[in-house]
């Protein structure tokens, strides 16, 4: 899988719904009859998905459910070896972020600031960003995680790690 296919997927609001997803591990499920076939789900929640917050309750909902369908379809697919797991991202793309922000303040440079656990983040582009979940879903995709299945890969900087106190 390139990264440039996974990042053009990564912004459409509603592709990572609960509906989508069950569509996805039944369609899963019919393929597990074919002999000796295995296989890998990788499904995008979002950091929202992981503590809560305000005004979010649809989205952060729906990427709750994400989650908690990951967790099923890995018990329920796992004896046909496929394994399934989620990446939780910080942001998805600038326009997810746009309509929150102040008019005239950039969102490219806003995103990378929301992440003050990594010093370096705030230097990042929001495609280096970006860059960073689809790496994450490629490692999740590749045999290199063969004993993950269930599981949430949290690619947000830091940001439910607490809050970070800087001594000025």
């Amino acid at each position: 899988v390139h990264p440039d296919l996974i990042l053009s997927g990564l912004g459409r609001s509603g592709s990572g719904s609960p509906f989508g997803l069950r569509r996805l591990r039944s369609s899963a499920g019919q393929a597990r009859t074919a002999p000796g076939l295995s296989g890998v789900i990788v499904n995008v929640a979002s950091v929202d998905a992981l503590r809560g917050q305000n005004g979010v309750v649809a989205y952060a909902s729906s990427k709750w459910a994400v989650r908690g369908i990951t967790r099923v379809a890995a018990l329920e697919l796992g004896r046909y070896g496929i394994r399934v797991n989620t990446v939780c991202p910080e942001a998805g793309s600038a326009f997810m972020v746009a309509p929150y922000m102040p008019p005239g303040v950039p969102v490219e440079k806003v995103i990378p600031r929301m992440q003050p656990a990594l010093s370096y983040q705030k230097d990042r582009t929001l495609e280096a960003l970006m860059q960073d979940v689809a790496n994450a879903i490629l490692f999740l995709a590749s045999d290199e995680s063969r004993s993950c299945t269930g599981s949430d890969l949290v690619c947000e900087g830091g940001n439910t790690a607490g809050r970070a106190h800087c001594n000025a």
